[in-house]
């Protein structure tokens, strides 16, 4: 994996041997100012890359290693959530899960930023939120506020990632009450909670983010 600075035009190579070489780049971006003050007054930070999912893919590995990288900084929060959850309804939820799962999120902008306050200048900022690839209205509100900003897919094998979700939720005794012996059939949570099957229909969940960025912006 290459992480290649484009505010400062060097190329620095990322510890090899956990992810096929891949070349990532990253425009520093803070409004193009300093992120930690202009003029005495603090510029807004927003992140410079978005690892949007899909779980159980090796989105948290991910997040381990760039965040060990001296010249990227990784949101302490893993999976804020905020470009799908800001401005939704605590009580709109189906399952009490979501609803749990919204005031575990980061669902309002200041404190979203303040997940990036401490990155340098010369740093690329980034967050991993596996809702993003899901949730249907995610990617049109980051190509609104973040137009420029880089998109990170991870992707696995579907039956194998819902197994794995499956395992996961085991060990944290949470399987739902509609036991795997649901799994195939269509009227099941497994069907209608976000992050079980439908997460991994990959080619519907990443059309739309193909659709609003450029092709260049998602690695």
């Amino acid at each position: 994996l290459v992480v290649q600075r484009a505010c400062n035009g060097w190329i620095t190579p990322f510890p090899t041997g956990f992810l096929p070489s891949r070349r990532l780049d990253f425009t520093c971006r803070s409004n193009g100012v300093d992120p930690k003050n202009v003029g005495g007054v603090k510029a807004e930070r927003w992140p410079d890359f978005i690892i949007i999912g899909a779980g159980k893919s090796g989105t948290t590995a991910l997040d381990h290693f760039l965040g060990q990288h001296p010249e990227v900084f990784m949101s302490k929060k893993k999976e804020p959530n905020f470009f799908s959850l800001e401005g939704v309804d605590p009580d709109s939820y189906e399952f009490p899960e979501a609803r749990a799962y919204h005031f575990e999120s980061v669902y309002e902008k200041a404190p979203y930023l303040e997940l990036f306050k401490d990155a340098r200048g010369d740093q690329a900022a980034g967050e991993n939120s596996n809702l993003y690839m899901v949730e249907e209205r995610t990617a049109k509100r980051i190509r609104e506020t973040l137009p420029d900003v880089r998109i990170i897919a991870m992707i696995r094998q579907p039956a194998d990632r819902l197994f794995s979700r499956y395992q996961h939720m085991l060990r944290e005794d949470k399987v739902p009450a509609e036991g795997f012996d649901r799994v195939f059939d269509r009227s099941s949570l497994w069907w209608r909670r976000a992050d079980l099957i439908i997460e991994g229909f990959y080619a519907k969940n990443l059309r739309r983010f193909y659709e609003l960025f450029p092709k260049e912006q998602i690695r």
